[in-house]
């Protein structure tokens, strides 16, 4: 039996303000957090480059971050919504960056192939393969362009079917649909259903909240992971939000192979909260307990289709309304070519695209 250890958005952006002994205590945390497990795995949610960015806040310089081995997590999934935020080069020079450390990335590549790529690893006698895709297609890798793995449904199931044939166990990490909500849009519900044919694990991430668990077909569905480590109290973005942003968790499933079947398993939900310097605090056994009521709460949900049919359509209803606003404010301001410009950024990636998807369909897809 192995034991593999998940958690969601993790940006380290904070090192950039931290002294060294803030930093070296917060990386101590985290390693303290995966060290007991086989495999960890995490979503990398910020830019590392050679050189400083200031414009962006999320952009990290490599050499003020000691080296991410001292995290304790192996396996860092790169597709998602801000890891190009400094451009392809810098994207190639992050996944540098985590090779050196001796860790491994999934989910970004040098062109579309090697974004697509499984990553396969031996633990415990058991072959798993990850696989890890984003809606945030902007960022998509090109046949000659560094970029990450978009998630296209069709060809999602497609490859696993195929790719699970491969590997003792697959595991698909997604990081798409709406922010802020604790509960996941129907189409996710589905897809993450249909993979499970396929998979042992199934995780999500990106609405920086945490999301309900449940067990389909043998294999564990955690439909977000929340924020692990996210600079959220210096962040205009994230202040007043829905949700619960400072919660997090990391998630601890165990395989075991039995009579050349492999079972997957809930093995243990460890409650984490961010602190003023958006690195990990300590959790009072209150925290714990509310955490693991509300996941509770969250995952009975899952079970009740109309509930979160409505619920995402209210949600993308309120998109919409702030779409228009967005396209009007910058009619007012800047004129109808930054108007033009706004509605084409729009439209030119998956994660606007899905949302106007549901709300068209009243929250079915």
């Amino acid at each position: 039996m192995i034991k593999i250890a998940f958690a969601g958005d993790l940006c380290l952006s904070s090192i950039k303000h931290a002294s060294d002994t803030e930093i070296s205590a917060a990386f101590k945390d985290i390693y303290c957090t995966f060290e007991p497990y086989d495999l960890s795995i995490c979503n990398l949610e910020c830019s590392f480059s050679l050189s400083p960015v200031e414009s962006i806040n999320m952009n990290i310089p490599i050499d003020r971050s000691p080296s991410l081995k001292g995290l304790g997590i192996e396996v860092f999934c790169l597709a998602n919504n801000h890891v190009k935020d400094s451009g392809p080069a810098a994207l190639s020079e992050m996944q540098d960056f985590i090779k050196q450390s001796d860790c491994l990335s999934v989910g970004a590549g040098s062109n579309v192939q090697t974004a697509n790529s499984m990553l396969t690893l031996e633990k415990g006698g058991l072959i798993i393969g990850v696989l890890n895709v984003t809606d945030a297609s902007h960022y998509g890798a090109g046949e000659n362009e560094p970029g990450v793995a978009v998630l296209k449904k069709k060809k999602l199931l497609d490859r696993a079917h195929k790719l699970s044939k491969q590997v003792d166990a697959l595991v698909v990490i997604i990081h798409a649909d709406l922010e802020f909500t604790n509960y996941p849009a129907p189409w996710r519900v589905q897809l993450s259903r249909e993979l499970a044919k396929y998979c042992k694990v199934v995780i999500h991430h990106h609405s920086h909240t945490l999301q309900g668990i449940e067990v389909h077909a043998g294999c564990v569905i955690a439909y977000s992971l929340g924020n692990f480590v996210f600079p959220i109290h210096r962040s205009t973005y994230m202040k007043n939000r829905a949700g619960n942003v400072d919660e997090g968790m990391a998630l601890v499933v165990s395989l075991d192979k039995q009579n050349g079947r492999i079972e997957a398993k809930v093995d243990e939900i460890i409650p984490t909260r961010i602190g003023t310097n958006g690195f990990l605090r300590g959790v009072t056994e209150k925290e714990k307990y509310e955490t693991l009521q509300n996941i509770d709460k969250y995952s009975d949900a899952l079970s009740n289709s109309y509930f979160l049919r409505r619920h995402h359509f209210r949600l993308c209803r309120a998109q919409l309304k702030k779409f228009l606003m967005g396209i009007y404010y910058t009619y007012s301001k800047h004129g109808l070519k930054r108007a033009m410009a706004y509605i084409r950024v729009h439209f030119s990636t998956d994660q606007h695209r899905n949302w106007m998807k549901s709300f068209f369909t009243l929250g079915f897809f």
